[in-house]
């Protein structure tokens, strides 16, 4: 018995019908492109994530941690430390206070969403 090869393999397609998008709602929130100022993925990182041998899950999984040690290190240079000595408490409390900076002054704020 022959095993189908993947590369044989076409590739799905999304098709989405007017009737279904036309009831999507736009969002109040802006999703940054990669690489603008507003992510924490550059373009190099992501064509690197891009260029590796991975699925889909592997390259959503490698984004996020990606981006989350880039914002990791935004939260350390504001917290005054090194990423190592980050803790739950150092980055709750990041939270907490670039909350109170989004709601005086949207601009302020690093995470704008």
């Amino acid at each position: 018995m022959v095993t189908p090869s993947l590369a044989a393999a076409k590739p799905a397609r999304l098709c989405f019908s007017s009737s279904r998008t036309s009831r999507i709602r736009p969002s109040r929130f802006k999703v940054p492109r990669v690489g603008s100022e507003d992510t924490y993925l550059t373009v190099e990182e992501a064509g690197i994530v891009e260029m590796g041998a991975l699925d889909m899950h592997e390259k959503f999984l490698a984004r996020l941690t990606i981006s989350s040690l880039n914002l990791l290190r935004k939260v350390a240079e504001e917290e005054g430390c090194s990423i190592e000595e980050l803790n739950a408490g150092k980055v709750v409390d990041w939270f907490a206070a670039d909350k109170e900076k989004r709601n005086d002054d949207p601009n302020s704020a690093t995470l704008n969403w």
